[in-house]
């Protein structure tokens, strides 16, 4: 509907004084102007840059006209990689506004990247992402009035990954799989007494320090050695004070804090099986070989020799530092606690 601005003030005012001003232009036959049409709501996104523990990420807003999902791509979709690039996908979700939707990844981050967020379609109605396994077939992309996709792009910033999975153990070792540090630090070992706030009395053991890079099968030595199975939790630090050793327990948390994405540590979780007594007692006598006292290469891979390849730090030198847990990040570490549990069930 057009209307006039019938006192010359340039604004509407039409609704504030009940009709007596700015009303609407008419025919010489008295018709209101206007015209009507249908309007389709397709979906929209909001993906902000954040930081991320490379195995998830958020997206900030997803605004849904009927059921479906929101995808992460990276940026190959840009060069035409419509399908190898899809990195994770969204649990389904109702029509609808959803917020900080968590979107575990296929294949974690590494290294900061840039993401493409894109909401998709239940065309099939199952309520299962299959844009991939058909070809594009079924849970096509939301579009555009252009008939482009809905999208948003951010960069996920990554700072520390770790990964560490399920694993044997004569509960004097914990073998975490894979951490990347991009400032240098450490990979510290908690049982499951994290979950109940012991921050510092749940600490098991911590690695030697490990420079700028990624690390692969680090070997961590159980200060206090565990005697039943447990679920654990291995955390990213840095190196805060630069001495290259772990300060975090003797300094009250207030050095050598964790690396933190979206205000939370970031860590993983293991389930370890402890070997019987008697498998034990073989290991230590020796009896199945050198692995009871190890291997003297492990050390260097500890001391960083072999994944400094490339130092990834921010700008400014102070990325994204969690100093120590006060009662405030005791809490979040908790909530972490609970994710990553969750994640791993």
């Amino acid at each position: 509907m057009a209307h006039r601005d019938t006192n010359d003030n340039e604004a509407y005012d039409f609704p504030s004084s009940e009709g007596n001003e700015d009303g609407p232009y008419t025919t010489d036959s008295s018709d209101i102007v206007m015209d009507d049409g249908n309007v389709t709501v397709s979906a929209g996104v909001a993906f902000e840059t954040s930081d991320s523990d490379g195995a998830t990420v958020t997206v900030d807003r997803v605004d849904l006209s009927q059921g479906g999902f929101v995808t992460i791509h990276d940026a190959s979709i840009g060069g035409g990689a419509v399908f190898d690039s899809v990195r994770g996908t969204s649990a389904y979700l109702e029509a609808g506004v959803h917020e900080d939707v968590t979107i575990e990844l296929d294949e974690p981050l590494t290294d900061t990247e840039q993401l493409v967020a894109m909401p998709h379609r239940d065309t099939n109605d199952n309520e299962a992402y299959d844009f991939v396994d058909s070809d594009g077939e079924a849970d096509g992309p939301f579009l555009t009035g252009d008939d482009a996709p809905v999208t948003a792009v951010a960069s996920a910033q990554v700072t520390a990954f770790v990964d560490a999975t399920a694993q044997d153990t004569d509960g004097e070792t914990v073998v975490v799989d894979s951490v990347t540090l991009h400032d240098g630090g450490f990979v510290t070992v908690h049982d499951s007494s994290l979950a109940d706030g012991a921050v510092f009395d749940s600490v098991r053991g911590t690695s030697a320090y490990l420079g700028p890079g990624t690390h692969t099968d680090v070997e961590i030595a159980l200060d206090d050695p565990l005697t039943e199975d447990d679920t654990v939790f291995a955390m990213a630090h840095r190196d805060t004070d630069g001495n290259e050793a772990y300060d975090f327990p003797a300094t009250d948390g207030a050095e050598d804090g964790p690396y933190a994405a979206a205000g939370a540590p970031v860590m993983s979780a293991a389930d370890l099986t402890v070997e019987s007594g008697e498998n034990m007692g073989d290991e230590m006598d020796g009896e199945d070989g050198e692995d009871a006292v190890g291997d003297a290469s492990d050390g260097d891979e500890m001391n960083g020799e072999d994944g400094s390849d490339g130092d990834g730090s921010d700008e400014d030198g102070s990325g994204d530092e969690a100093p120590g847990f006060g009662v405030a990040v005791a809490l979040v570490a908790l909530i972490a606690v609970a994710l990553v549990a969750r994640r791993y069930s």
